[in-house]
């Protein structure tokens, strides 16, 4: 009886300190926002010359995030589209042409069929002088990237330079989708080839339909490409293994320091090629879901990897809702492959 009154007694002192380590943070919390806020109004009204709030805003957040991983970071609702098609989706309003700058000029440098680059007799190696009357030289990729895309339906102009003459084009935008799987087939007719340039959505789903065409032509192996591929979804990585790796096998772990950050993903399916030799290819620049493909495969000794050592970004972000139709980005947890490795360098 003595030894349960004391276990109570432990946890009702544990419960205790939390509570009051919970009360002091929410303290912390509520004493610096307080002090944020008269700071901001007092540099508005007094400093000597004339401020731009957003301007000191937008400094005060890259600043605060800047201190904490690269990956943490605010999304204004001016970039929100940018930010799904980095991050989130394959599609976009665009015109369906590819740029590439020589010498500070920025030329066409591809046009695909169908889009309104095409229907426009857009052609590559068209120099573009304007966008939407605004005079491209100066502009950096990212300008131009927000210039070129909008909403479906939108129009845009474009001033261009052919043969030495100007051109005037006018364009509606249209859904642009640009695929994860940019190139599959065989190798001199024994091996599987696939590139994966990003683990964006229905990623899973285009590797599955590319393995599934390869397999009829009955290949000795399968080389799956990962070089240059940043990473993208998690869960798409999940069922890429899924298709070399028996179901109910552990792919990856994320661990949080909140409990709820913390979770272990198995695979969910039978898998396609089960006992298909598998070669991964990776770079420098193969990041995060690529490095837990590769690794999954390796630890679960379903695949030769060969290559480069990768980026070795190990770190899973998770966005959150903020007011204005803005976004935040927070690392939440950490990855690690089945064997316990952590792929953050």
């Amino acid at each position: 009886m003595k030894k349960l009154k004391f276990i109570l007694l432990l946890a009702v002192v544990g419960l205790g300190t939390l509570t009051l380590s919970f009360r002091e943070d929410l303290f912390q919390v509520s004493k610096n926002l307080d002090i944020f806020a008269s700071l901001y109004k007092e540099i508005n009204i007094n400093y000597v010359e004339e401020t731009n709030p957003s301007d000191l805003m937008r400094n005060s957040i890259d600043a605060m995030l800047g201190g904490l991983d690269p990956y943490t970071e605010y999304i204004p609702e001016s970039e929100i589209e940018d930010y799904k098609l980095k991050y989130v989706s394959t599609q976009y309003g665009g015109i369906g042409a590819g740029t590439l700058f020589i010498n500070g000029k920025l030329f066409v440098n591809e046009v695909s069929e169908g889009n309104p680059a095409h229907k426009q007799d857009i052609k590559p190696g068209d120099e573009i002088l304007k966008i939407n009357d605004i005079v491209i030289k100066g502009k950096d990729r990212t300008e131009i990237s927000q210039l070129l895309r909008g909403p479906k339906g939108s129009s845009l102009t474009m001033v261009l330079l052919r043969d030495e003459k100007e051109i005037k084009k006018s364009l509606v935008r249209e859904e642009i989708k640009q695929p994860n799987v940019s190139y599959s087939g065989m190798l001199d007719d024994q091996i599987g080839y696939i590139k994966l340039d990003k683990f964006l959505e229905n990623s899973g789903n285009e590797v599955k339909e590319a393995l599934t065409a390869i397999l009829k032509n009955n290949p000795k192996g399968i080389v799956l490409d990962l070089r240059n591929n940043g990473g993208g979804i998690l869960q798409e990585a999940v069922k890429i293994v899924n298709l070399f790796v028996d179901k109910g096998v552990l792919v990856v772990v994320q661990k949080g320091r909140n409990p709820e950050k913390t979770v272990s993903y198995q695979t969910q399916n039978q898998p396609l090629a089960p006992s298909m030799p598998v070669v991964v290819l990776i770079n420098g620049t193969s990041a995060s879901a690529s490095e837990i493909v590769a690794g999954a495969l390796q630890d679960l000794d379903r695949a030769v990897v060969i290559g480069q050592r990768s980026y070795g970004k190990g770190l899973v972000q998770q966005t959150f809702n903020l007011p204005y139709n803005s976004l935040v980005k927070v690392t939440v947890a950490k990855y690690f492959t089945p064997s316990g490795r952590c792929i953050q360098a």
